[in-house]
């Protein structure tokens, strides 16, 4: 625990990075000790250097779990930098004790994805209307693009649908360019 606390501090200055992870380590060597108020406050400091970094918000939050603190927004903001860690906290033992919470976190972050695919959905859909309004109508691609986006709706966990959302937010920016271009070309020809 000395060495790492060292090795915190005289990184600190030149590498918050390097500093939380020897934060991160004494944390680990402190829940082994049974120090468990000790670990969240060592994964604490990690935190107050890199509040955005997801592993550290996913160790600060399991030692937030194992003393009873709120660890819920530290683990959705940790999922929101990187998704795995979802995954990962589910299997993880030291969220054994608040394993409904985990999953309430993860139904929560399912229907957020769910609205954000909606509006997607509705955008291309409203985007589709304006576009066989100036005369195009092969939608093939994006036809099947929206079945694909249909289909992982349909699995209903969050990673289907952050998959749905990323094939939506592509359609959706590539057809609209595609469309906008096409749009241009049809108002430069008929000004010629």
């Amino acid at each position: 625990i000395e060495y790492y606390q060292k090795a915190a501090k005289y990184a600190s200055p030149v590498s918050k990075k390097h500093a939380s992870n020897a934060l991160i380590c004494a944390g680990i060597v402190y829940y082994q000790l049974d120090q468990v108020s000790n670990a969240y406050k060592s994964t604490g400091a990690a935190f107050e250097l890199l509040r955005e970094d997801p592993h550290v918000l996913y160790n600060h939050a399991r030692y937030a779990a194992k003393t009873g603190n709120e660890f819920t927004g530290l683990l959705k903001n940790c999922v929101y930098k990187d998704p795995n860690y979802l995954a990962i906290a589910d299997t993880d033992n030291m969220f054994s004790d608040v394993k409904e919470k985990i999953t309430k976190l993860a139904e929560e972050l399912r229907d957020e994805k769910r609205k954000e695919v909606n509006t997607l959905i509705q955008a291309i859909n409203t985007a589709k209307k304006e576009a066989e309004s100036v005369g195009i109508n092969d939608f093939t691609s994006l036809d099947k693009q929206l079945a694909e986006i249909k289909r992982l709706c349909s699995l209903n966990s969050y990673f289907d649908f952050l998959k749905a959302e990323q094939i939506a937010r592509k359609a959706y920016e590539e057809s609209v360019e595609e469309w906008i271009k096409v749009k241009d070309a049809s108002i430069k020809e008929l000004k010629t």
